[in-house]
């Protein structure tokens, strides 16, 4: 597309808008690119007064004035790369190569991916303005919330470490690794993972000095036998924190915003923590931290998999409780930035 260098951009995630008298440009964020599925426009002619823009990831399939779209950016503004979403369990992908390892057929294999993936949370947690980090493969394959020691993981007990070799209900998935399977399998997948996430949070403090990780997750409406908590009565959704990057009033601003938008809440339960890069962890209080996980049978029908009828209308609700955490997390971070300067 032609465009000139001094064009006056507006960047916010997925977004590109000129202003008007400042020529055009085409941009997009490298997680978008190999989509190429965001355009900048000018449309002078149709709608005689400046630049429009089309900006497919929010619906927009029409041009539209800058007029129309710039309060919305605005509010999303300084957002942009100071939040990230990770998405570590939404991928049903088991690689061929990976395939002829597990013990399970194919209906049984299935089952255990309907189990034990996140289903859907990718587009539940679609946050335009904030960095996503999405696993490309299964959990099944290689599990990139577990630590990569299995001395460090509590989950490895029950043959659910960092590469699993047990299903949810406690059968065989595959044999135990040998060391170079585990490394190539580390290599090849939860090792690349985390540096892409480590990069995030890394651009985030660069530009602005903080970052907030959303972990993004879903859960069953009823435990399945692996897990740690066996309590029947689990809430709608599940905010886990951690004692260090959770600031107690981020963690509050959560829990009043979830309960406000109809939604029944507990404080890590039926799942606790919040994953933060290592590199970070414990270590950086610049790095905050929430893990939100939302009960299945919310939006999506758990024996079949398929999405409610009233998906798009939970998926909503989920974003804007998000979108109001995140904005009170900028607010209190600008509070602390303006107080710093005096």
């Amino acid at each position: 597309m032609p465009g000139e260098r001094n064009a006056e951009l507006v960047e916010v995630g997925t977004f590109a808008i000129e202003r008007p008298g400042h020529g055009i440009e085409e941009w997009c964020d490298a997680e978008v690119r190999a989509d190429a599925d965001v355009i900048a426009e000018t449309d002078s002619d149709r709608s005689g007064n400046g630049n429009r823009v089309r900006c497919p990831d929010e619906g927009i399939s029409e041009f539209r004035t800058f007029a129309e779209v710039h309060f919305s950016m605005e509010a999303l503004r300084v957002q942009a790369r100071s939040v990230v979403v990770h998405i570590p369990h939404a991928s049903r992908l088991v690689p061929d190569e990976f395939r002829s390892s597990l013990r399970l057929d194919d209906a049984a294999l299935a089952q255990e991916l309907l189990y034990m993936t996140d289903a859907y949370t990718d587009e539940l947690f679609a946050m335009p303005g904030a960095t996503a980090v999405r696993f490309a493969a299964s959990r099944l394959v290689v599990d990139p919330e577990r630590f990569c020691d299995d001395a460090l993981e509590p989950m490895a007990s029950r043959g659910m470490g960092v590469i699993y070799t047990r299903c949810a209900h406690g059968q065989p998935l595959r044999d135990t690794p040998t060391g170079a399977e585990r490394s190539m399998l580390l290599d090849r997948w939860y090792w690349p993972h985390h540096e892409r996430l480590t990069q995030a949070v890394d651009d985030a403090l660069s530009a602005h000095g903080h970052c907030l990780v959303l972990d993004a997750h879903s859960f069953p409406s009823a435990p399945l036998p692996y897990e740690l908590d066996q309590a029947h009565d689990r809430p709608q959704i599940c905010i886990g924190s951690d004692a260090f990057h959770t600031p107690p009033s981020l963690l509050a601003v959560a829990i009043e915003t979830f309960r406000r938008h109809g939604f029944s809440v507990e404080v890590d339960r039926p799942f606790s923590g919040a994953l933060v890069p290592l590199a970070y962890y414990q270590r950086d209080a610049r790095v905050s931290a929430l893990m939100i996980e939302v009960r299945r049978d919310l939006y999506m029908d758990e024996h079949s998999g398929a999405r409610r009828a009233d998906f798009a209308s939970v998926a909503d609700q989920v974003q804007q409780a998000a979108r109001a955490i995140i904005d009170a997390f900028e607010s209190r971070r600008g509070d602390a930035r303006d107080l710093a300067s005096r």
